[in-house]
């Protein structure tokens, strides 16, 4: 009996992604008893632990997971999308994404002294370096989560920066202090 040998094509790997539909209960005013009236609210989500956290709180409707192939070559794109058009296409969304995402991130940095990091160019910025770049995830600093979650609770980036900035100082002073004593 001879053994079959399965080889896979670099140029084109099977990928799955599994989403979570989550069913949230919400006001919706009152009813003519004036009772509180609720609807759900549906959200779809792939993150583990947002379908782990539905799962607990028994708002998971259901989760599904779906197969694709991911292109691991330029020509694993054409085996993938048959339609040059659309693969020309799907290739710009995914351009404009990456590019809006390094644009974001290049003009919002800020240097040590709070000041923004970037300087403007006269006439355009030319972004070919950048689409050379490989991606690279950055990790936040500390202080950096710390605005980042104020200003998602509300605060103008320009709070949440003076907020963290004076409980750095409260905590440095705090630190000078008990080496002294």
């Amino acid at each position: 009996m001879g053994s079959a040998n399965t080889t896979i094509d670099m140029a084109v790997k099977p990928e799955t992604v599994t989403f979570g539909l989550v069913g949230s209960q919400v006001p919706d005013g009152v009813d003519a008893n004036n009772q509180p009236k609720f609807k759900t609210e549906l959200k779809a989500v792939s993150r583990d632990k947002d379908i782990a956290a539905a799962k607990e709180k028994g708002e998971l409707l259901f989760e599904q997971t779906f197969s694709y192939n991911r292109a691991g070559s330029i020509e694993g794109i054409s085996q993938i999308i048959k339609d040059e058009e659309e693969a020309v296409n799907i290739f710009n969304a995914g351009l404009k994404v990456k590019l809006n995402s390094r644009v974001k991130a290049m003009i919002e940095e800020i240097d040590d002294d709070n000041n923004p990091a970037f300087q403007p160019v006269e006439g355009t910025y030319d972004l070919t370096d950048v689409l050379n770049e490989p991606a690279q995830r950055r990790n936040l600093s500390p202080t950096e989560k710390a605005i980042r979650v104020l200003v998602g609770l509300g605060m103008t980036r320009e709070q949440a920066t003076a907020l963290v900035s004076t409980a750095q100082t409260q905590v440095a002073q705090g630190q000078a202090e008990g080496a002294a004593a």
